[in-house]
Protein backbone atom coordinates (compact mmCIF):
# COMPACT_ATOMS: atom_id res chain seq x y z
CA UNK A 1 0.00 0.00 0.00
CA UNK A 2 1.47 3.37 -0.99
CA UNK A 3 2.18 6.13 1.47
CA UNK A 4 -0.40 8.34 -0.26
CA UNK A 5 -3.08 5.71 0.20
CA UNK A 6 -2.17 5.35 3.86
CA UNK A 7 -2.54 9.09 4.44
CA UNK A 8 -5.95 9.14 2.75
CA UNK A 9 -7.19 6.34 4.97
CA UNK A 10 -5.69 7.77 8.14
CA UNK A 11 -7.46 11.11 8.08
CA UNK A 12 -9.53 10.18 11.14
CA UNK A 13 -8.20 6.78 12.14
CA UNK A 14 -7.54 5.54 15.69
CA UNK A 15 -4.28 3.92 16.72
CA UNK A 16 -3.60 1.56 19.59
CA UNK A 17 -0.01 1.80 20.78
CA UNK A 18 0.73 -1.16 23.03
CA UNK A 19 2.57 -0.25 26.22
CA UNK A 20 3.55 -3.39 28.06
CA UNK A 21 5.08 -1.44 30.95
CA UNK A 22 6.45 2.05 31.47
CA UNK A 23 9.56 1.63 29.37
CA UNK A 24 11.24 4.59 31.04
CA UNK A 25 11.87 2.55 34.16
CA UNK A 26 11.82 -0.96 32.66
CA UNK A 27 10.65 -2.14 36.05
CA UNK A 28 9.95 -5.82 36.65
CA UNK A 29 6.47 -6.80 37.76
CA UNK A 30 5.78 -10.21 39.20
CA UNK A 31 3.80 -12.35 36.79
CA UNK A 32 0.26 -13.17 37.81
CA UNK A 33 -2.30 -15.59 36.45
CA UNK A 34 -4.65 -12.70 35.64
CA UNK A 35 -3.80 -9.26 34.31
CA UNK A 36 -5.33 -5.88 34.95
CA UNK A 37 -5.74 -4.44 31.46
CA UNK A 38 -6.99 -1.01 30.50
CA UNK A 39 -7.11 1.47 27.63
CA UNK A 40 -6.37 5.15 28.17
CA UNK A 41 -7.04 7.79 25.53
CA UNK A 42 -4.80 10.67 24.52
CA UNK A 43 -1.08 11.25 24.14
CA UNK A 44 -0.88 12.27 27.80
CA UNK A 45 -1.78 8.66 28.71
CA UNK A 46 1.60 7.46 27.40
CA UNK A 47 4.96 7.49 29.19
CA UNK A 48 6.88 10.74 28.75
CA UNK A 49 9.39 9.31 26.25
CA UNK A 50 6.50 8.33 23.96
CA UNK A 51 4.86 11.73 24.07
CA UNK A 52 7.51 13.67 22.14
CA UNK A 53 7.34 11.18 19.25
CA UNK A 54 3.55 11.05 19.26
CA UNK A 55 3.23 14.83 19.39
CA UNK A 56 5.43 15.06 16.29
CA UNK A 57 3.08 12.68 14.48
CA UNK A 58 0.10 14.66 15.73
CA UNK A 59 1.51 17.89 14.31
CA UNK A 60 1.87 16.30 10.89
CA UNK A 61 -1.51 14.52 11.09
CA UNK A 62 -3.87 16.56 13.31
CA UNK A 63 -6.80 14.17 12.84
CA UNK A 64 -4.94 11.14 14.16
CA UNK A 65 -5.80 10.01 17.68
CA UNK A 66 -3.85 7.70 19.97
CA UNK A 67 -4.89 5.26 22.69
CA UNK A 68 -2.54 3.52 25.12
CA UNK A 69 -3.28 -0.12 25.84
CA UNK A 70 -1.88 -1.19 29.21
CA UNK A 71 -1.71 -4.98 29.29
CA UNK A 72 -0.61 -5.51 32.89
CA UNK A 73 2.15 -7.83 31.63
CA UNK A 74 5.69 -7.08 32.75
CA UNK A 75 8.40 -6.41 30.19
CA UNK A 76 10.55 -9.29 31.46
CA UNK A 77 7.68 -11.77 31.27
CA UNK A 78 6.78 -10.57 27.81
CA UNK A 79 10.31 -10.96 26.46
CA UNK A 80 10.68 -14.38 28.05
CA UNK A 81 7.49 -15.68 26.46
CA UNK A 82 8.23 -14.17 23.06
CA UNK A 83 11.74 -15.64 22.89
CA UNK A 84 10.82 -19.24 23.62
CA UNK A 85 12.73 -21.33 21.10
CA UNK A 86 10.84 -21.50 17.85
CA UNK A 87 8.18 -18.99 18.90
CA UNK A 88 9.61 -16.25 16.69
CA UNK A 89 11.93 -16.91 13.78
CA UNK A 90 14.31 -14.93 11.65
CA UNK A 91 15.92 -15.69 8.30
CA UNK A 92 19.09 -17.70 8.71
CA UNK A 93 21.23 -15.27 6.71
CA UNK A 94 20.49 -12.42 9.15
CA UNK A 95 23.03 -10.79 11.44
CA UNK A 96 24.30 -13.29 14.03
CA UNK A 97 23.21 -10.95 16.84
CA UNK A 98 19.63 -11.36 15.66
CA UNK A 99 19.72 -15.14 16.02
CA UNK A 100 19.44 -17.31 19.12
CA UNK A 101 21.96 -20.10 19.69
CA UNK A 102 19.24 -22.76 19.58
CA UNK A 103 19.95 -23.31 15.88
CA UNK A 104 17.63 -23.90 12.94
CA UNK A 105 13.94 -24.37 13.61
CA UNK A 106 12.98 -24.66 9.94
CA UNK A 107 14.79 -24.70 6.64
CA UNK A 108 16.35 -21.28 6.14
CA UNK A 109 15.28 -19.91 9.53
CA UNK A 110 16.66 -19.65 13.06
CA UNK A 111 15.21 -18.68 16.44
CA UNK A 112 15.09 -14.93 16.99
CA UNK A 113 17.36 -13.61 19.74
CA UNK A 114 15.96 -11.75 22.73
CA UNK A 115 17.73 -8.54 21.62
CA UNK A 116 16.04 -8.37 18.21
CA UNK A 117 12.72 -9.42 19.77
CA UNK A 118 13.01 -6.56 22.28
CA UNK A 119 13.75 -4.12 19.46
CA UNK A 120 10.63 -5.00 17.48
CA UNK A 121 8.39 -5.10 20.55
CA UNK A 122 9.38 -1.60 21.67
CA UNK A 123 7.00 0.86 19.95
CA UNK A 124 9.40 3.76 20.48
CA UNK A 125 11.59 2.40 17.69
CA UNK A 126 8.85 3.01 15.14
CA UNK A 127 6.99 6.12 16.27
CA UNK A 128 9.17 8.49 14.25
CA UNK A 129 7.78 7.25 10.94
CA UNK A 130 4.25 7.85 9.67
CA UNK A 131 4.28 4.58 7.72
CA UNK A 132 5.92 2.17 10.15
CA UNK A 133 3.64 3.39 12.92
CA UNK A 134 0.77 1.64 11.12
CA UNK A 135 1.92 -1.67 12.58
CA UNK A 136 0.13 -0.43 15.71
CA UNK A 137 -3.12 0.26 13.91
CA UNK A 138 -6.24 -0.77 15.80
CA UNK A 139 -7.78 -3.37 13.49
CA UNK A 140 -11.34 -3.79 14.78
CA UNK A 141 -14.22 -2.66 12.55
CA UNK A 142 -15.38 0.90 13.15
CA UNK A 143 -18.33 2.07 11.06
CA UNK A 144 -17.47 5.72 11.72
CA UNK A 145 -14.05 5.33 10.11
CA UNK A 146 -14.24 2.51 7.60
CA UNK A 147 -15.87 3.43 4.29
CA UNK A 148 -16.17 2.10 0.75
CA UNK A 149 -14.11 5.04 -0.49
CA UNK A 150 -11.37 4.20 1.97
CA UNK A 151 -11.31 0.58 0.82
CA UNK A 152 -11.18 1.72 -2.80
CA UNK A 153 -8.04 3.72 -2.06
CA UNK A 154 -6.39 0.63 -0.55
CA UNK A 155 -7.17 -1.68 -3.48
CA UNK A 156 -6.47 0.93 -6.18
CA UNK A 157 -4.10 -0.47 -8.78
CA UNK A 158 -4.69 -4.10 -7.75
CA UNK A 159 -6.61 -6.96 -9.33
CA UNK A 160 -9.58 -5.97 -7.16
CA UNK A 161 -9.99 -2.44 -8.52
CA UNK A 162 -13.21 -1.76 -10.45
CA UNK A 163 -14.11 -5.44 -10.50
CA UNK A 164 -17.33 -7.20 -9.58
CA UNK A 165 -17.79 -10.84 -8.69
CA UNK A 166 -20.75 -13.13 -8.21
CA UNK A 167 -20.98 -13.96 -4.52
CA UNK A 168 -23.21 -15.70 -2.02
CA UNK A 169 -23.65 -13.82 1.25
CA UNK A 170 -25.42 -15.82 3.94
CA UNK A 171 -27.15 -17.91 1.29
CA UNK A 172 -28.14 -15.05 -1.03
CA UNK A 173 -26.49 -14.74 -4.45
CA UNK A 174 -25.61 -11.30 -5.73
CA UNK A 175 -23.01 -9.30 -7.63
CA UNK A 176 -20.71 -7.15 -5.53
CA UNK A 177 -17.56 -5.11 -6.00
CA UNK A 178 -14.49 -6.14 -4.05
CA UNK A 179 -14.81 -3.09 -1.82
CA UNK A 180 -18.38 -4.12 -0.99
CA UNK A 181 -17.28 -7.69 -0.29
CA UNK A 182 -14.45 -6.54 1.95
CA UNK A 183 -16.73 -4.18 3.86
CA UNK A 184 -19.26 -6.99 4.39
CA UNK A 185 -16.47 -9.28 5.56
CA UNK A 186 -15.33 -6.58 7.99
CA UNK A 187 -18.80 -6.26 9.48
CA UNK A 188 -19.15 -10.01 9.92
CA UNK A 189 -15.69 -10.57 11.40
CA UNK A 190 -15.38 -7.27 13.32
CA UNK A 191 -12.10 -6.70 11.49
CA UNK A 192 -10.91 -3.49 9.87
CA UNK A 193 -11.63 -3.65 6.13
CA UNK A 194 -8.38 -1.79 5.51
CA UNK A 195 -6.53 -4.53 7.35
CA UNK A 196 -8.39 -7.23 5.40
CA UNK A 197 -7.62 -5.57 2.05
CA UNK A 198 -3.98 -5.01 2.93
CA UNK A 199 -3.58 -8.61 4.06
CA UNK A 200 -5.04 -9.87 0.77
CA UNK A 201 -2.54 -7.79 -1.21
CA UNK A 202 0.28 -8.94 1.06
CA UNK A 203 -0.63 -12.60 0.61
CA UNK A 204 -1.51 -12.86 -3.09
CA UNK A 205 0.12 -9.75 -4.55
CA UNK A 206 -1.35 -6.75 -6.31
CA UNK A 207 -2.02 -8.80 -9.44
CA UNK A 208 -3.48 -11.76 -7.54
CA UNK A 209 -2.23 -15.34 -7.64
CA UNK A 210 -3.46 -18.81 -8.47
CA UNK A 211 -4.87 -18.94 -4.93
CA UNK A 212 -7.60 -16.49 -5.97
CA UNK A 213 -8.03 -17.28 -9.66
CA UNK A 214 -10.75 -19.87 -9.13
CA UNK A 215 -9.22 -21.88 -11.98
CA UNK A 216 -6.37 -23.79 -10.30
CA UNK A 217 -6.35 -27.36 -11.68
CA UNK A 218 -8.25 -29.70 -9.39
CA UNK A 219 -9.60 -26.83 -7.30
CA UNK A 220 -11.73 -24.91 -9.77
CA UNK A 221 -14.13 -22.58 -7.99
CA UNK A 222 -12.13 -22.44 -4.75
CA UNK A 223 -10.38 -19.38 -3.35
CA UNK A 224 -8.00 -18.68 -0.47
CA UNK A 225 -7.31 -14.97 -0.21
CA UNK A 226 -5.19 -15.24 2.94
CA UNK A 227 -3.17 -18.32 1.88
CA UNK A 228 -4.39 -20.01 5.02
CA UNK A 229 -2.74 -23.47 5.41
CA UNK A 230 -0.58 -22.82 2.33
CA UNK A 231 2.54 -24.11 4.08
CA UNK A 232 5.93 -24.66 2.46
CA UNK A 233 6.76 -27.97 0.84
CA UNK A 234 5.00 -29.56 -2.11
CA UNK A 235 2.51 -27.11 -3.60
CA UNK A 236 1.58 -24.36 -1.12
CA UNK A 237 -1.25 -23.15 -3.36
CA UNK A 238 -2.76 -26.64 -3.60
CA UNK A 239 -2.51 -26.99 0.19
CA UNK A 240 -4.30 -23.69 0.71
CA UNK A 241 -7.05 -24.54 -1.77
CA UNK A 242 -7.41 -28.01 -0.25
CA UNK A 243 -8.04 -26.30 3.07
CA UNK A 244 -10.68 -24.09 1.46
CA UNK A 245 -12.27 -27.12 -0.17
CA UNK A 246 -12.32 -29.25 2.96
CA UNK A 247 -13.08 -26.44 5.38
CA UNK A 248 -16.40 -24.82 4.50
CA UNK A 249 -16.84 -24.82 0.74
CA UNK A 250 -15.49 -21.67 -0.90
CA UNK A 251 -15.41 -19.41 2.13
CA UNK A 252 -12.85 -16.69 2.57
CA UNK A 253 -11.14 -17.08 5.94
CA UNK A 254 -8.93 -15.33 8.45
CA UNK A 255 -7.35 -17.07 11.44
CA UNK A 256 -10.10 -17.84 13.97
CA UNK A 257 -12.44 -15.37 12.24
CA UNK A 258 -14.98 -16.85 9.86
CA UNK A 259 -16.33 -14.73 7.04
CA UNK A 260 -19.39 -16.21 5.36
CA UNK A 261 -18.84 -14.88 1.88
CA UNK A 262 -18.57 -17.33 -0.98
CA UNK A 263 -17.02 -16.22 -4.26
CA UNK A 264 -18.81 -18.05 -7.05
CA UNK A 265 -16.97 -16.73 -10.09
CA UNK A 266 -15.28 -13.56 -11.39
CA UNK A 267 -17.46 -11.37 -13.59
Amino acid sequence: MSKNNIKIIASSIIFFIITYILFGTLSTVKAESTYNQSVKSGIEAFPQEYQELLNALKQEHPNWTFDAYYTGISWDELVQNETNHGHNRIINSANSLWKCSCGDVATGYACASSSITKYYMDPRNFLNNDVKVFQFLEISYNERIHTLEGIKSVIKGTFMENKKVSVTVNGNKQEMSYEQIILEAAKQSNMSPYSIATKIIQEVGSKGSASVSGTYAGYEGYYNFFNYAASDGGSPIAKGLEYAKNGNGKQTRRRKRKVIITLDRPI
